[in-house]
């Protein structure tokens, strides 16, 4: 990953040429956008809505936003992907590819600001999934609490919290559906994972 905000602008910039020559039209129906409007499309990245068009991406409260959530959203939209989800889950780790590069990377940053926040709270993790329109599964198991949120149109995840006993801590673990794959490469997954904590806990502090 690159190390500071300043280059993720710069990986922004970068591939928002990927934007200039999109058939929306045909794009939206096949990643399960609405109908483009004006050559825009629209859609809700974890509570806040954004904007999709042959020059970029924007926020459509008009104020900064994350240039990771930007350029995740690119990927996404320029995804040659198709199909349905499969709404079976698996761990992000499980869609590296034996031949990746550091396919033995930990991914244990992605959840730990969250488990930091709500490892007491799981009232105030559920009162934010909520928020955003996350379903909770009513049924906890041994402890075991799941949520299901379409964090991209096509791409749903699931989010689990494991309530801490006398042996193990908390964990919130995060799953994506099977078919994940079908529209974006590990390296952009994990990015989405990540931007859907950092984008939780910025919503936390606005509520």
């Amino acid at each position: 990953m690159l190390p500071n905000s300043n280059n993720y602008e710069i990986l922004y910039n970068s591939i928002t040429h990927k934007l200039s020559d999109c058939d929306f039209s045909e794009i939206a129906p096949r990643l399960g956008f609405e109908l483009p409007i004006d050559n825009t499309l629209t859609m809700c990245f974890v509570g806040r809505e954004f904007k999709i068009n042959q020059f970029g991406v924007f926020a459509s409260d008009g104020m900064p936003s994350d240039p990771n959530i930007r350029s995740t959203i690119i990927y996404y939209v320029t995804s040659k992907g198709c199909g349905e989800p499969s709404y079976s889950y698996k761990s992000p780790h499980a869609f590296i590819h034996s031949s990746t590069t550091g396919a033995k990377m930990e991914l244990e940053w992605m959840t730990s600001p969250l488990i930091r926040k709500y490892k007491n709270d799981i009232y105030g993790l559920g009162a934010i999934l909520h928020k955003i329109g996350a379903d909770y599964d009513n049924k906890p198991n041994n402890g075991i609490h799941k949520w299901t949120y379409r964090v991209l149109p096509k791409i749903p995840m699931q989010i689990i919290f494991m309530e801490a006993d006398d042996e193990f801590p908390c964990e919130i673990n995060l799953m994506l559906d099977e078919s994940a794959d079908k529209f974006m490469e590990f390296e952009q997954l994990a990015f989405l994972c990540g931007c859907f904590v950092k984008s939780i806990l910025i919503l936390e502090k606005l509520t």
